[in-house]
């Protein structure tokens, strides 16, 4: 079973968490980018990230405000959700913002749908793999050695999202 077959409920319940936890780390991620504004002065980096970030809480609220309860509220949040994930994964100077796929892949299993997770998972991943071709110091070891670790926790992350799902597929609906 690849689709979800959630009733109106249960996309309430998932949709009502899923916002939660996205408005969550969107406020973090905001208040993250005002901070380095501050910090380190304005650039159009730090314009594009609160932009695409504030765009990305204005349609999560107001999908959760009119469509609560549906499948294609699901997919107006995670887009941007995504969207944003990917804007600060490659524009924020921050080493470890891959850290903040981790959040997106366990909210995409709040919906019990593998299509879903499987391509938030290939998001996240092609995103890390350009943040490090981008940014890459491939000639000294230690920064190889983390670019290494980062592929390989994002690979064991997909896997272990897409056996959860699986898994609870299988018992729940």
């Amino acid at each position: 079973m690849n689709v979800s077959t959630m009733t109106v409920g249960q996309y309430r319940r998932a949709n009502k968490r899923a916002y939660i936890i996205l408005m969550m780390i969107l406020v973090y991620l905001l208040g993250s980018v005002v901070l380095g504004t501050v910090l380190n002065g304005f650039s159009g980096a730090m314009a594009a990230q609160m932009a695409v970030i504030v765009v990305a809480m204005i349609i999560s609220t107001v999908t959760v405000i009119v469509m609560p309860d549906k499948r294609v509220g699901m997919i107006c949040m995670m887009v941007p959700g995504a969207a944003s994930y990917v804007v600060v994964a490659l524009l924020n100077r921050n080493e470890y913002a891959f850290i903040y796929a981790f959040v997106f892949i366990i909210m995409s299993m709040c919906f019990y749908n593998l299509r879903l997770v499987v391509l938030g998972d290939v998001v996240v991943f092609i995103t890390n793999i350009i943040r490090l071709i981008l940014r890459g110091n491939f000639s000294d070891s230690m920064a190889v050695q983390e670019a290494i670790v980062t592929i390989f926790t994002i690979i064991m992350a997909a896997i272990a999202s897409i056996s959860v799902v699986r898994l609870l597929m299988r018992f729940n609906l």
